[in-house]
């Protein structure tokens, strides 16, 4: 899964992905 990659790279680059992964994850 995409999401976790986000999880594990929450840098500022990935912020928004993080996000978007984690609403996606919901």
């Amino acid at each position: 899964m995409k999401w976790r990659s986000c999880i594990v790279f929450s840098h500022w680059e990935c912020i928004f992905d993080t996000l978007v992964c984690m609403f996606t994850a919901k």
